[in-house]
């Protein structure tokens, strides 16, 4: 897949810049992007693309492509998830077409990373420069460059089932930087590095500038985060030739790398309790309620709890848990006795039938099974609101769940629930589980929905005043 990334000239520049987004990691995929990766959208999808800025003055164009690459004709092509030898034109894009869609654009830099096999294109040939090369084909050129290739034109880039060597490395530039600010230059010493003492598989740079371009900056607590879970993908990771055949059993080994023990999802589990204890609803929220957890060791206080049951009932997803069930007596249509003549003397015909109620874990020893995040109110114009958030486990993936819930104030203190928002669903890989990943967004939702409340209720309480 790829991903293009314009800033328009003037537009503010650090954390908010195209720059300061990692590369795309198995849990990040930054915005406003164009995807090229995808079957059959090879020209049409990237000119669509170009088009939307094409009348706009860009001061930088970030574009990361990993994938799989080929020589085709002396030249270097991305290949597309349909690419086909017989069809190369129609099911590749060649390096230089691409170049002239970001030419197109004029950008004062242009970064350019390619993660893939053979991507070492030899831009200088036959004694030219660089400079040569910018200004062929077109007149228009990058005032600054940066090109960043994963290998060199012979070699095969290599890669894990979960991330390739090069996109690891990319990443860990930023993660193990001591600085905040990262510069490109930083990452190319990093990635020189990295790959230092590994022959089969060398980077290539080409640059046009004065190394002075910053790539964005991460706080410490981005820069622990990557590190973490670069980490994790590291320890379960083997690497092979991204474009190699390979073996049953090494597909199958590869393969493996997504599965936990019980313990590993335990810990995993544990995580996630850790980074809820340090749930941040911003600090409106936190100036009008008192914040507090409660950790259920089961199901049972859960609300909405059937269509938890249905849902584990129909995944067939291979989760540790099952649905449980009551049985419940039911009158059943007795027309075909009456049709038949049959009597049943006044009596109404019943049946058992068994229905579910609700659901539980197999997993024993669990940090616990649910979380509400409990808002009690500090003004007593306000009610009280709560957000609950549960989970599955199965041997590769966490399925987290959140609703929120408003509250009545029946009595002065005492609160029932008044309505309940259905259960939204968000997954995680437990091989390289992060519990900010399911956190933030969960925080998120919740405080949304809060704030959306309270200025409901604020607004009815205004409306209510002018109606006297």
């Amino acid at each position: 897949s790829a991903i293009l990334l314009p800033r328009r000239r003037g537009a503010a520049g650090g954390s908010s810049s195209p720059a300061a987004t990692p590369p795309p990691t198995p849990h990040h995929r930054p915005k406003q992007t164009s995807t090229t990766g995808q079957a059959n959208c090879r020209g049409p999808r990237i000119a669509e693309f170009v088009a939307r800025f094409k009348h706009e003055e860009v001061s930088e164009l970030f574009f990361y492509f990993t994938g799989h690459g080929e020589f085709v004709d002396d030249e270097f092509r991305f290949l597309l998830k349909d690419y086909q030898k017989q069809k190369p034109s129609q099911t590749s894009i060649s390096n230089s077409e691409l170049d002239n869609y970001l030419r197109s654009l004029s950008p004062e830099l242009v970064v350019k990373v390619v993660d893939a096999c053979y991507s070492g294109t030899p831009y200088l040939k036959d004694g030219s420069s660089f400079s040569d090369y910018m200004k062929a084909t077109t007149e228009k050129r990058f005032s600054k460059c940066y090109f960043f290739f994963s290998s060199q034109s012979d070699q095969r880039s290599w890669a894990s089932e979960h991330i390739s060597d090069f996109t690891q490395a990319f990443v860990g530039a930023v993660a193990e930087s001591p600085l905040e600010s990262v510069r490109y230059a930083d990452v190319i010493d990093s990635l020189s590095d990295a790959f230092l003492a590994t022959a089969r598989q060398r980077p290539l740079f080409v640059v046009q500038s004065d190394f002075t371009e910053v790539f964005g900056t991460f706080s410490e607590e981005v820069r622990a985060r990557l590190k973490s879970r670069i980490q994790r993908l590291a320890s379960v990771s083997e690497s092979f030739p991204a474009s190699a055949k390979s073996s049953l059993a090494a597909l199958v080994r590869a393969k493996s790398g997504e599965f936990v023990s019980m313990q590993e999802a335990i810990e995993a589990v544990q995580r996630l309790m850790d980074d809820l204890k340090g749930v941040d609803l911003g600090e409106d929220i936190s100036d009008l309620f008192e914040i507090n957890l409660r950790f259920q060791p089961d199901f049972v206080d859960v609300p909405k709890a059937v269509a938890l049951g249905k849902w584990v009932s129909e995944s067939g997803m291979g989760f540790f848990a099952s649905p449980t069930f009551r049985e419940e007596e039911i009158e059943i249509d007795d027309s075909m006795n009456r049709l038949l003549s049959i009597t049943t003397l006044g009596k109404s015909l019943k049946r058992t039938r068994s229905v579910i109620t609700g659901l539980e874990t197999k997993i024993p020893s669990l940090p616990f099974c649910a979380c509400l995040v409990l808002l009690n109110p500090k003004l007593p114009n306000l009610t009280q609101y709560g957000g609950w958030l549960t989970f599955l486990l199965s041997k590769t993936t966490l399925q987290a769940f959140f609703c929120a819930v408003e509250y009545k104030e029946v009595n002065w203190g005492e609160y029932k629930r008044l309505h309940i928002t259905d259960w939204s669903p968000m997954s995680a890989p437990l091989a390289s589980f992060d519990g900010a990943s399911i956190v933030e967004p969960f925080s998120k939702e919740l405080r949304s929905f809060v704030e959306t409340k309270v200025r409901a209720r604020l607004a009815g309480d205004a409306e209510g005043v002018k109606g006297d």
